[in-house]
């Protein structure tokens, strides 16, 4: 995909009913040079994993503001 960060970055793509939104890079917050991998979401979350080295760190971003809190 065009734009990347590194390799392996997470895109998001939304369902609108009959088809899906072109994907999108979640920038820097999330894609750095290192690669990602095994994104899934929770509680407004997305959580994914980060090689580093020889270890793989898990990484938490919010993805939107709650309404109300």
């Amino acid at each position: 995909m065009g734009k990347t960060k590194g390799y392996d970055d997470i895109y998001l793509s939304k369902w609108d009913g009959s088809n899906w939104t072109k994907p999108k890079n979640l920038g820097k917050s999330v894609n750095t040079r290192q690669p990602e991998f095994a994104p899934f979401l929770a509680n407004y979350s997305l959580f994914f994993s980060r090689k580093d080295g020889d270890a793989a760190i898990i990484n938490a971003v919010p993805l939107k503001e709650r309404a109300g809190g």
